[in-house]
């Protein structure tokens, strides 16, 4: 088990590095936030119900500094920046992700 960075004032509010939206090919929109490291190995982030791109705890958000991880949550259909849209199954999410991710 690791033990997580001692938060201060300074570390606990921090702000996402970049957020707004990805436009998808349908036209549709996915909000995202990213934290930690730009040139860092990307680690995707799925927020829950309720939630948001805003949800990351503030230790995860310390440890992708640390870690040089590139820390991206993107935001659900209809939620915050994410245009609302009814999947006919799981695999529409799944290929939404891939094509934000490229």
């Amino acid at each position: 088990m690791v033990d997580a960075p001692p938060m201060t004032s300074a570390t606990a509010t921090r702000a996402p590095r970049i957020e707004g939206r990805v436009r998808l090919a349908s036209g549709r929109d996915l909000g995202f936030a990213e934290y930690g490291d730009p040139t860092g190995r990307a680690v995707l982030w799925f927020h829950g119900t309720p939630g948001g791109r805003r949800q990351i705890p503030p230790a995860a958000r310390v440890a992708a500094d640390e870690l040089d991880v590139r820390l991206v949550a993107l935001e659900r259909p209809g939620i915050g920046a994410s245009s609302p849209h009814l999947y006919p199954n799981v695999l529409g999410w799944a290929a939404d992700v891939e094509e934000a991710a490229d």
